[in-house]
């Protein structure tokens, strides 16, 4: 095949026209540096430069006119447009310019210059948010209000013995209880070491403390704190810390029949509060780092923190702990709801039999290797044995 029988009819969206002849331009865009006292230059590639088409083009015939004003409309038209160039073939391009040509000496016909660059992506450097880092940063700044809200109303200063008795006691129950969350999941033995002798310290010094209600709120921050470096899996923290979440919801309130009861009451209300909002906060701040295995898992971890949260909110008489919080709720359902937008779905499935989980990953998927999926998310105890009738939580693509 010769390179005539090559050449295609040039059109420019879709309008067809002829061409006498086409130029093209190309090269690097190099811009050269020349230095004092130095002979030779430096040259600076920044890149291909953008492609050039000069077209040399005509219609003709009796009814030119017409032809004439649809290639103008196409080549007037914004944007750019599909380019069938005779010598290079199919090409996006967008028409700088183009001039016309007519003359009673070549009665019906018209003749174009054509000049057109390669059309490129529209594209600009992309914003992403750091939701996590926002999550950071506002869990940093709930646990310094929350902290600052419990020195302000903490007091056991000139006033009775018991009141000072009773606050220890509390704190006491908050270092049990810590103590007995941290145990409650595998830790690295490393890391246990170090928390056991924190928590000793904090309690052997408890009544130094209480002189000190700023550096009280500090200790028991710290050791709420610590409970999520214990783990290496944020989701392990979440759950650790999940024991606190409820600390002191139960206790007997104090009556308010004296001025020293009132503070007493505070004292108390004031330890649980700090222990509450110190767990939801670092659990929040856990999430941020959480890998979740589906969409529905993220939904739930959101939802159930958005509610801690909002119960915390609530309950403070504090506004700047309000406001603290309130800005990480809105911080962390940012957060997860980002990242588990393209999070797979799931649904609940029920097998009739006891089965492998191979076969009821094939009978799934058609795909057995996925076993390990559906294991892992129920928690299945022998892979060779999915027990019949239950429901399991499986990928919606089932």
């Amino acid at each position: 095949m010769s390179w005539f029988d090559e050449l295609q009819q040039a059109t420019f969206r879709g309008i067809p026209f002829s061409v006498e002849g086409a130029e093209s331009s190309y090269g690097r865009r190099a811009v050269v540096h020349e230095y004092p006292l130095r002979d030779r230059p430096f040259v600076e590639d920044l890149g291909r430069k953008a492609r050039t088409f000069t077209l040399e083009a005509y219609v003709w015939g009796p009814f030119y006119m017409q032809a004439r004003d649809a290639l103008m409309s196409a080549l007037e038209q914004g944007g750019s447009g599909r380019l069938v160039h005779p010598y290079l073939g199919e090409r996006t391009v967008t028409v700088t310019d183009f001039k016309k040509r007519e003359s009673t000496s070549e009665g019906g016909m018209v003749r174009f210059t054509i000049n057109c660059v390669e059309a490129g992506d529209l594209a600009f450097p992309s914003v992403q948010d750091d939701t996590a880092r926002q999550v950071d940063q506002a869990a940093d700044n709930a646990l310094l209000e929350a902290q600052a809200r419990f020195a302000a109303v903490f007091i056991i200063d000139a006033l009775p013995e018991f009141v000072a008795a009773a606050a220890q006691g509390r704190l006491g129950a908050a270092i049990d209880l810590i103590q007995k969350v941290s145990a409650s999941l595998p830790t690295l033995p490393g890391i246990a070491a170090t928390f056991g002798p924190q928590l000793l310290g904090v309690r052997s010094e408890l009544s130094s403390l209480m002189q000190g209600p700023s550096a009280l709120g500090g200790a028991l921050v710290g050791l709420v704190s610590g409970l999520s470096g214990l783990l290496s899996l944020p989701s392990d923290a979440l759950t650790m810390l999940r024991g606190l979440f409820t600390f002191g919801d139960t206790t007997v309130a104090v009556p308010a029949t004296t001025p020293s009861r009132v503070q007493q009451g505070i004292n108390q209300a004031a330890i649980h509060s700090l222990i509450q909002q110190a767990a939801v906060i670092e659990a929040t701040r856990s999430s941020s780092q959480m890998t979740f295995g589906g969409y529905t898992d993220a939904i739930a971890v959101r939802d159930e923190l958005a509610t801690r949260l909002d119960t915390l909110a609530e309950t403070t008489p504090s506004d700047t702990v309000y406001q603290s919080l309130v800005t990480l709720r809105t911080a962390m359902i940012r957060d997860i709801t980002a990242r588990g937008a393209d999070l797979a779905r799931t649904v609940t499935v029920q097998p009739q039999a006891t089965q492998p989980a191979l076969v009821l990953a094939y009978a799934l998927y058609e795909d057995a290797s996925r076993d390990a999926d559906i294991i892992a998310r129920n928690n299945v105890r022998h892979p060779g044995f999915v027990p019949g009738g239950r429901t399991l939580e499986v990928l919606a693509d089932a």
